[in-house]
């Protein structure tokens, strides 16, 4: 199988609300023995489309490497998770601790694509 697609959060991860961070929220996060840790694909749980449509657009934008963002709360998620596992192996991907991915760096442009990402552009 390729590269990782999908990965668990980490216990020291820290995954900002909204994604939002800063040098100074960097420095807070790795004094209190955290990484910030970012995602580049959303699974968009907390909308209220069906998992079958939230794994089709998901699955739309993976690549190797991804980290995609789930959240814990949402009724969608447990099947939305299956949907995703179950189409990344179609695709020759699996899912990998976060620990297991190499960290990137994401310059200010990439972050500002990002962030448009999420709110539906």
């Amino acid at each position: 199988m390729g590269a990782g697609a999908l990965a668990p959060r980490r216990r020291d991860a820290l995954p900002p609300p909204y994604g939002g961070h800063s040098p100074l929220t960097r420095l807070l996060a790795r004094l209190a023995g955290h990484e910030i840790a970012l995602w580049d694909t959303e699974g968009r749980d907390w909308t209220d489309a069906p998992a079958a449509d939230l794994a089709a657009q998901t699955l739309a934008r993976v690549r190797p490497g991804s980290v995609v963002l789930l959240h814990d709360g949402p009724a969608v998620t447990p099947e939305l998770l299956d949907l995703l596992l179950r189409g990344l192996h179609e695709r020759s991907l699996r899912a990998v601790r976060l620990d297991e991915l190499p960290p990137q760096r994401i310059g200010w442009r990439a972050g500002l694509g990002r962030l448009r990402q999420s709110y539906g552009g």
